[in-house]
């Protein structure tokens, strides 16, 4: 397959077979897509789903276990074609799935449970059928041809799931279209044997012999034809026979992609199956459009920041291990689903600890199917207040779902709504055209169902701000929610639980404990624990997330256990209005906001704005000790100003870490500036300066300006933003720093350098490389001297223990560098264990996991010489925007014991290269 700048060009031979002239088929209108004339056309309320599925009056119920993967692909898709030409009382087919979820307290019984629950609710009748007699309903709908997938290229699987809606046509195996059917009595155990039950081949995509899944999407692309989906399906790796991932995965929403007019394709971000140009014209079939896209890759962020860049909506439509089956039935029944109100809050006692429970997840609908039952049938259900979270459009998506937790919910169980919908919250989403009709369909949607508080799930280092991440807009207009619970994020300086408050509303940071498998509950036991021992005071408020597999038993246990004070468990609206009342009384306690001088890795929610319209300050990094951080600096007379949200405050505090000669002044408006300190220091050592600007109070917002002397350099090396509340009977930890000055050894960053290095191991200062993620996820390393040089040295990745590499992440901001630009990367390196492995990957600017983590060129063999050596990596086209893991710019990898001591950015070759 050849690639050209204006697409994908398919070989002669496809042409020829697609124009007509296919061995076996004869002609076929591949080119003219034809309308399904029979599906919905009324769009939802609120507009940011595709049309349902018309409600059945029966369903033929067709088990699936002990069928073949094959076929079990093969019925799911016939459901979708089946149940998208359904009319309004029809027959229509549901689907009970072979038991799949990997670990946790999910429903083994859903499937079952659900078409019980219409049955009884909304008086569909049911039979029992087989997958033959599903194909015999979907003649009986008028459906006479079927595409065959090749088994070779496991994406024409997808393919054949597309072709399903633009052509009307059933999808299977070579073996399901023409084997002899073989069974017994209600469990099929052979193939469906199309052919022989008088359905018509379409297409034979084995014929069209794409090399892989490349040419087969560029082929599904341009064959489209007029007919422009209405959605994206990201089907879930490992659901494809020859998968790596095998096994983990065998079941997706195939029949809601047929209904939905879904572009499917499979969501391998990690492994890069897809190239970026394909990818990238997937998401412009929608983009721009009020669309969504639903289910999961194998890499969330990358997913995230692909639908964010688009301007695309994101849902989690079924989860690794956990499916989101019969979607195309589940959608499509029309009830209403609203809440009942919950129970008034009990009196505030400033003199307890008031916790909530959130289970955590809800956004995905498959939580809702599978994982929230198996803690609904939980005996212990009711006994204490526990927060459930849920899609804030489930109940509009899904209603019998939502109304079935609804209605059975006992007065200790409340649904807080996930908000956003998806993931629509990075600063690319924010700004697009179709975000204020997005948030105000949500916000109507929550009213509508009675979801009053919601859920955020920012996306650390994307978020800028409360208003960059759209948290301003959602708690304005008709229906604001009543707060916010941050979800899986780190406030940093800020105990979990412990109330942020934004334009008078409160929110809760959470951070979500535990897991999923049989380390589960030790995991949330210890991570809560910890949580609790790192607040140096009696919290208020304290709010608890729960993944998957934990159990809520073992929150309350350990909740109970880590206070002396009485502990009051109360659901999370009630949190809310208590919230508010310790608010109006002044009763909450004091907690530092720690907010970089540039945006980055702590607390941004109180930060309003950053730097002044017209600035001329630069960021850097530098490294104090062995902790890195970031700066801000300016020169001659330059200035930049951060705001923060101080609602309510009673005293407030800024300490700032500068270094050079500049000035600070203070506004309580933003407009009456007056003086507040100064820093006057040689450019290497630093002050640390703790301003009172209580003064300013009351007043929504304070803002600070920094400003650098004639002739000088002034930079901030590091801001912690204070307001202090101060619970009764509580005090504020004293602050450790007091006004003195350090030496630090530092490197002065100039602009249009040509290069800049970073010293591994070792306490040296760089304005301009900063290594992140040290010991997260897969970035294990250890310190050591070798050779008399210091070094990082590869240890092993526990975050993938099957993994032979773990990574050095490091991200770059070089006054006067712009992007792209070629650079060249020098690693210097110890030549040994022989065999070893050591590789770099970039931000290059193509979109997606394979942009994010281009590769430099072939990876370096050590030789076990053990001695110093350098090795220069070539980065064309590098675009520093922070798209690998913990916003890096680009990565080592390297096996346990490869040893690092020095990198060095160029924007020239080195010397001998």
């Amino acid at each position: 397959m050849k690639q050209s700048t204006s697409g994908w060009l398919l070989r002669r031979r496809d042409l020829i077979r697609a124009a007509g002239i296919i061995p076996f088929f004869g002609a076929v209108p591949v080119l003219q897509g034809c309308a399904d004339t029979s599906h919905n056309a009324t769009d939802t309320v609120q507009g940011w789903l595709p049309p349902p599925a018309a409600m059945p009056s029966t369903l033929m119920v067709v088990d699936l276990n002990g069928a073949s993967l094959n076929t079990q692909v093969a019925v799911a898709i016939m459901q979708g074609v089946v149940n998208a030409r359904l009319k309004e009382g029809g027959e229509g087919l549901y689907v009970l799935i072979p038991s799949n979820y990997v670990g946790g307290v999910a429903f083994q019984g859903a499937d079952a449970m659900w078409i019980d629950i219409y049955t009884k609710r909304y008086g569909i009748q049911t039979k029992t059928g087989t997958p033959t007699d599903a194909a015999t309903l979907a003649k009986a709908a008028g459906i006479n041809e079927y595409v065959i997938w090749d088994p070779n290229v496991p994406a024409t699987i997808n393919v054949a799931n597309t072709l399903a809606w633009l052509h009307g046509t059933l999808a299977v195996s070579p073996d399901d279209a023409t084997s002899v059917f073989k069974g017994t009595i209600g469990l099929l155990v052979g193939g469906l044997n199309l052919a022989g039950r008088g359905f018509k081949p379409f297409l034979d995509l084995r014929t069209l012999d794409f090399s892989d899944a490349d040419a087969a999407y560029g082929w599904a692309l341009r064959h489209l034809g007029q007919q422009v989906p209405k959605s994206l399906a990201l089907l879930s790796v490992g659901d494809l026979p020859n998968d790596p991932t095998e096994g983990v995965i065998r079941w997706t929403p195939r029949d809601y992609a047929v209904v939905a007019h879904a572009f499917t394709w499979i969501g391998d971000l990690t492994s890069g199956t897809v190239t970026p140009s394909i990818l990238g014209d997937m998401f412009h079939l929608v983009a721009g459009q009020k669309a969504t896209t639903f289910g999961w890759t194998n890499n969330e962020s990358a997913q995230t920041i692909l639908c964010s860049s688009h301007g695309v909506n994101f849902v989690g439509a079924d989860t690794p291990g956990l499916s989101a089956e019969n979607l195309s039935v589940h959608s499509a029944i029309r009830t209403t689903a609203k809440q009942k109100n919950p129970p008034a809050a009990p009196e505030l006692d400033s003199s307890g600890v008031y916790a909530g429970i959130v289970i955590t997840d809800g956004d995905n609908i498959s939580v809702l199917i599978d994982f929230h039952e198996g803690r609904w049938v939980d005996p212990k259900r009711g006994t204490v207040p526990v927060g459930w979270s849920m899609q804030g459009m489930a109940p509009s998506w899904t209603p019998g779902i939502a109304r079935h937790y609804f209605d059975t919910a006992t007065s200790n169980d409340e649904f807080v709504s996930w908000l956003p919908f998806g993931y629509p919250d990075l600063a690319s989403f924010v700004g697009q055209p179709t975000w204020p009709e997005y948030t105000a369909s949500v916000r109507a949607a929550m009213y509508e169902a009675n979801l009053h508080v919601g859920q955020e799930l920012p996306h650390e280092s994307n978020v800028l701000s409360a208003h960059g991440a759209g948290l301003w807009d959602l708690l304005h207009g008709s229906h604001p929610p009543d707060g916010f619970f941050l979800g899986y994020t780190v406030i940093g300086g800020y105990p979990a639980g412990q109330v942020l408050w934004i334009n008078q509303r409160p929110v809760f940071p959470m951070g979500a404990f535990g897991g999923t498998g049989s380390s589960a509950t030790s995991q949330a036991i210890s991570a809560i624990q910890t949580a609790i021992q790192a607040v140096q005071h009696r919290p208020l408020f304290v709010l608890v997330g729960l993944d998957n597999g934990t159990t809520y038993s073992d929150a309350i246990d350990i909740v109970k256990a880590s206070y002396t004070e009485p502990v009051h468990f109360v659901l999370p609206g009630q949190l809310v209005t208590l919230a508010r009342q310790a608010w109006s009384k002044g009763l909450d306690r004091a907690a530092p906001l720690g907010t970089p001088s540039e945006y980055g890795v702590r607390d941004t929610y109180f930060l309003l704005s950053a730097g002044d319209t017209d600035t001329t300050s630069t960021a850097g990094t530098y490294l104090r000790g062995t902790i890195p951080s970031q700066m801000r600096q300016a020169s001659n007379g330059s200035q930049w100003s951060y705001a923060f949200n101080v609602e309510g405050c009673h005293q407030a505090s800024a300490e700032i870490i500068t270094t050079g000669s500049g000035t600070i002044q203070v506004s309580g408006d933003g407009q009456h500036w007056e003086s507040a300190g100064s820093s006057h220091a040689p450019w290497g050592t630093f002050l640390v300066l703790d301003l009172d600007v209580s003064k300013l109070l009351p007043t929504a917002e304070i803002y600070l300006r920094f400003t650098a002397g004639s002739n000088s350099v002034f930079a901030v090396l590091d801001l912690n933003f204070w307001h202090n509340r101060v619970l009764e009977g509580a005090t504020m930890p004293a602050s450790s720093h007091t006004e003195t000055a350090q030496q630090l050894n530092m490197q002065v960053a100039q602009g249009n350098v040509p290069s800049v290095s970073l010293v591994l191991g070792s306490s040296a200062v760089s304005l301009n490389i900063l290594q992140v993620g040290a010991h997260q996820g897969d970035s294990e390393f250890s310190t050591t001297t070798l050779g008399g040089k210091s070094a990082e040295v590869f240890g092993a990745n526990t975050a993938s223990p099957g993994s032979p590499t773990s990574y050095l992440y490091f991200s770059a901001n070089v006054p006067g560098w712009t992007f792209p630009e070629t650079l060249y990367l020098t690693t210097e390196y110890y030549d040994q264990p022989a065999g070893g492995t050591l590789h770099a990957s970039y931000n290059a600017p193509a979109p997606g996991i394979p942009g994010a983590y281009t590769s430099a060129g072939a990876p370096i063999t050590l030789g076990g010489t053990a001695a110093w050596k350098t090795y220069t990596w070539v980065m064309p086209q590098a675009d520093f925007s922070g798209r690998q893991n913990f916003s890096a710019d680009f990565r080592l990898s390297g096996t346990v014991g490869v040893a690092v001591h020095k990198i060095t950015l160029s924007l020239n070759p080195p010397a001998g290269t």
